[in-house]
C-alpha cells in the first residue's frame, strides 16, 4: 500500500511542483481584510461562501463531477479506458473542493469570533444567526466526510485566532465518526432551539428584519430553516444508520423527527401532519432551496461553459454530457414522465434515445459518442441558468424515509407511503425546472413535452416493476427505493447519489473491472486528500493515514458496509 501510495505523491509533486507553501495559507486563513464587521455581515459572507460549489456550475462539474462520482454510478456515460476509476479531477483541479470548503470553513471561524466578542446579551439576540451557521456548516461538512474521510476540522480555519502564524495553524485531523457525533449532537440541540423560537420565544422585531435581510438562503424563515436542520438530521442519520456507534440513535431520533412534525418540521410536500406524506399540486415546492432572480446575475448556474441559456447543455470531456444504457433503458422501459424531462437523443440517433453501454470495449464506445448516437441530458434544464441552488428537497426526504421504514424501523406500508410520494415530488421537480428555463437551445428530436397528468404519474407508480409490494423481500424494496433515489439526484445532486449508491448498495450496477489499475480496478470509495495536504501539513497528514498507507480510493468511507 505504502508503495502505491508513494507513487501518487510523487506523480501529484511532478504536477504540482509550483506550487508555493504559501499555498497552505489560502486553505486556512482569513479571506477578507476589512478591519471591522458585524456578526450579520460575517454571517452572509459565510453562507455565500461556497455558492459556487452549492448552485450547479461549470467549474464543480467539468473539474471534479464528470470523471469521478458521475461515472462511479453511471449517472453519466463515460469509456471503458485504463484508469477511469481513479479519482484524478485534481491532476486538473488543483484542489479546487478542498480549498473551497476551507475558505468556508474559515468565514466560519470569523463569523464565530465577532458573534462570540458580543456581550452576552447580544450574543443571545443573535443566537439565530449562530444556529444557521452551524446547519450550513454541517451540510457542507458532511458531503466533505463523505467524499474524504477523516477532516482537519476542529482545528482548522483558525489562523486569524491564531493571529496569523501558519506554524501554530497546521490542523489535526478529526476522526469521521467523531465529526458527524458532534454535528448529530449539535443538530438536535439546534432543534429544540429552533422550535423555542418557532412557538415561544420570537426573535425580537430589529433581529427578524436584519435576519430576514441577511438570509439569501431562507429569506429570514425561522420555518425554512427549521426544515433544513431536522431534513439534515434524517440525511445525517440514515447515512450512518448501519455503523453499531450510531443505529439506535438514527433510530430513535428519525422516528421522534417523523412523530412530531410540528416541533421538528422536515421538507415533506407540504405536509404537517404525522404519517403523512405529501405530494398535491404544490408538494414538491417545499424544499430549501434558492431561485436565481431573472433579473440579475446572482446565484446564476451555469453548467455550460459560457454561462448563457443558449451554451449547449452540460459541459463535459469525454462525453459526460450524455448518459448510460442502463439509465436509459430504466426510464424506456418503464415509461418514465421523466425520460424526456432529463433526456434528448444524440442528434444522429433520431428520435430514438440510446444510452451508452457500460460493457462494450472503449473502442467500441467511442464509435457511438463520437457518431453522435448517445442520448444527451436535455438542454431544456441543462442550458437553464435558473436552475435552483438546491439544499433540500421533499423527495429526497420521502425516499429516505422510505428506506427508513424499510431498514430500520420496518413498516412496508409507510415504506410504500413514503416511496410513492418521493416519485410524484420528483416527477413534478424536473417538470417545474423544464417549465421555468430560460433556455434557447432547440431540442434534439421531433418529440414535443406535455406536463405530465396525475394519471400518467399514478400509472408510472402503479406499473408492473416500479410497483411497491408490502408484501416483497427486503432487498426487491431497496431495489426500488434505491432506483428511484439514483433517477432523482442523476447529474443534479452527485454528492448524494454517489454516497446513497456507496452505502445502500442499490441500484445494483454492474461495472467492467479495469484491470490495468492497481489502485481502482473498481470505482473509488473516496477521494485523495490534495497534494498539498501531503506536502505541508505533512506531520498531521502521516498521523491520519499512517503515512500515507490509507490514503488510497480503495479505502472506505466509515459508514460504508
Amino acid at each position: 500500500m505504502k508503495r502505491t501510495s508513494l507513487y501518487y505523491i510523487v506523480l501529484l509533486m511532478l504536477v504540482f511542483a509550483g506550487c508555493s507553501k504559501s499555498k497552505f495559507g489560502e486553505y486556512y486563513q482569513n479571506p477578507s481584510s476589512t478591519s471591522t464587521t458585524t456578526p450579520e455581515k460575517q454571517w452572509t459572507g459565510f453562507n455565500q461562501d461556497l455558492v459556487g460549489y452549492e448552485s450547479p456550475q461549470y467549474y464543480a462539474y467539468f473539474v471534479e463531477w464528470q470523471t469521478t462520482a458521475l461515472n462511479f454510478t453511471q449517472v453519466t456515460a463515460y469509456q471503458n479506458i485504463a484508469k477511469r476509476y481513479e479519482p484524478i479531477f485534481q491532476y486538473a483541479g488543483g484542489d479546487d473542493k478542498w480549498n473551497h470548503y476551507y475558505d468556508f470553513m474559515t468565514q466560519y471561524r470569523n463569523f464565530v469570533a465577532v458573534y462570540s466578542a458580543l456581550p452576552a446579551a447580544a450574543q443571545a439576540q443573535y443566537r439565530i444567526f449562530k444556529i444557521t451557521a452551524d446547519i450550513h456548516l454541517y451540510d457542507e461538512t458532511q458531503k466533505m466526510v463523505d467524499t474524504y474521510g477523516d477532516l482537519p476540522w476542529s482545528k482548522a480555519g483558525l489562523i486569524t485566532t491564531n493571529g496569523g502564524d501558519i506554524a501554530s495553524s497546521y490542523a489535526t485531523y478529526d476522526k469521521a465518526p467523531d465529526i458527524y457525533q458532534t454535528m448529530l449532537d449539535s443538530l438536535q440541540g439546534h432543534a429544540t432551539e429552533l422550535n423555542t423560537i418557532a412557538t415561544s420565544s420570537p426573535l425580537t422585531s430589529a433581529i427578524a428584519t436584519i435576519f430576514r435581510n441577511q438570509d439569501f438562503m431562507n429569506k429570514g424563515s425561522v420555518l425554512q430553516w427549521q426544515k433544513y436542520c431536522n431534513s439534515l438530521r434524517i440525511r445525517m442519520l440514515m447515512r450512518v444508520s448501519g455503523v453499531s456507534q450510531f443505529s439506535s440513535r438514527a433510530n430513535t431520533e428519525i422516528a421522534s423527527i417523523l412523530a412530531n412534525p410540528s416541533t421538528y418540521p422536515i421538507c415533506n410536500g407540504g405536509s404537517t401532519s404525522a404519517g403523512v406524506f405529501g405530494s398535491g399540486a404544490t408538494g414538491y415546492t417545499d424544499g430549501v432551496y434558492v431561485v436565481p432572480n431573472p433579473g440579475n446575475s446572482a446565484f446564476r448556474s451555469s453548467l455550460n461553459s459560457n454561462n448563457s441559456p443558449t451554451g449547449g447543455g452540460l459541459v463535459g470531456w469525454g462525453y459526460a454530457d450524455r448518459t448510460t444504457k442502463t439509465m436509459i433503458d430504466t426510464l424506456v422501459n418503464n415509461n418514465d414522465p421523466r425520460l424526456h424531462l432529463l433526456f434528448q437523443p444524440g442528434s444522429a440517433s433520431g428520435d430514438s434515445l440510446i444510452g451508452l453501454d457500460e460493457s462494450l470495449d472503449a473502442g467500441t464506445q467511442s464509435a457511438l459518442l463520437t457518431g453522435n448516437k448517445i442520448a444527451l441530458y436535455n438542454y431544456g434544464i441543462t442550458s437553464s441558468t435558473l436552475l435552483p441552488v438546491q439544499y433540500f428537497t421533499s423527495q429526497e426526504i420521502q425516499l429516505l424515509i422510505a428506506d427508513y421504514y424499510t431498514n430500520i424501523a420496518p413498516d412496508p406500508i409507510m415504506a410504500g407511503k413514503a416511496y410513492a410520494a418521493g416519485i410524484t415530488n420528483s416527477i413534478k421537480w424536473y417538470n417545474w425546472l423544464d417549465s421555468t428555463s430560460d433556455n434557447k437551445n432547440i431540442i434534439n428530436g421531433s418529440y414535443v413535452y406535455s406536463s405530465p397528468t396525475d394519471a400518467q404519474i399514478s400509472t408510472y407508480i402503479n406499473s408492473s416493476n416500479i410497483k411497491w409490494s408490502v408484501n416483497a423481500t427486503t432487498a426487491q424494496q431497496n431495489e426500488l427505493i434505491g432506483l428511484q433515489k439514483w433517477i432523482n439526484y442523476n447529474v443534479f445532486q452527485p454528492n448524494e447519489v454517489w454516497s446513497e449508491v456507496r452505502r445502500t448498495g442499490y441500484p445494483t450496477l454492474t461495472f467492467v473491472p479495469d484491470n490495468t489499475s492497481t489502485l481502482a480496478p473498481l470505482p473509488s470509495n473516496r477521494f485523495y486528500y490534495p497534494v498539498n495536504e501531503v506536502l505541508y501539513n505533512t506531520t498531521n497528514y502521516n498521523a491520519a493515514t499512517n503515512s500515507g498507507a490509507t490514503n488510497i480510493p480503495t479505502t472506505k468511507i466509515f459508514w460504508q458496509p
